[in-house]
């Protein structure tokens, strides 16, 4: 059996059959990458935090026929406690979701990774509104990508996303009608 470890930023945690979840992570070199955390579902399960979104941390998995099992992670900083915050954590998803939905599984780059991180940082420690974090964040998103953002605000920048990649940020769209 391989072995695999990386620092990762988890994207999206799914229900997986009775008490698995299955994670989507970010991880440097890899890019996107799917992931099954077993028993997590439970209360008292030891890994639970590490399947949550917002997530960062030094992951360890198992690797078997090209497939990724959860075995263990330490946590640099879980990002949680922006859910005390609603528009801190529409913010934050905003963030996870966009890499999530312009990142194809294997992609990795790097500018993207170390922005993201960045703007959950940012997010974390602002005592300001966090609109205009979002705004620049995805402003540069665009550009990484290829797009020329002209967007002076969050309704315009979200309009460019669904107009030119036709995605739809759910988080976004909250933070926006907050």
């Amino acid at each position: 059996m391989e072995y695999f470890d990386a620092d990762c930023l988890c994207l999206r945690a799914t229900d997986y059959k009775d008490n698995d979840k299955l994670l989507t992570l970010y991880a440097p070199e890899k890019g996107k990458i799917f992931a099954v955390a077993k028993g997590c579902k439970s209360p008292k399960a030891k890994l639970k935090y590490a399947a949550s979104p917002l997530c960062f941390g030094h992951y360890y998995f198992s690797v078997k026929n090209g497939r990724f099992t959860l075995i263990g992670c330490d946590c640099y900083d879980s990002f949680f406690d922006m859910s005390q915050d609603i528009e801190k954590y529409c913010s934050a998803m905003t963030v996870v979701e966009t890499l999530d939905k312009t990142q194809m599984e294997g992609q990795y780059d790097h500018e993207v990774y170390v922005h993201s991180l960045q703007t959950l940082k940012n997010l974390k420690n602002s005592q300001e509104k966090c609109e205009e974090e979002v705004r620049k964040f995805l402003a540069k998103a665009l550009i990484l990508s290829g797009y020329k953002c002209e967007a002076d605000d969050l309704r315009s920048t979200y309009d460019v996303f669904v107009r030119e990649f036709g995605i739809k940020l759910n988080s976004l769209e909250m933070l926006i009608n907050l």
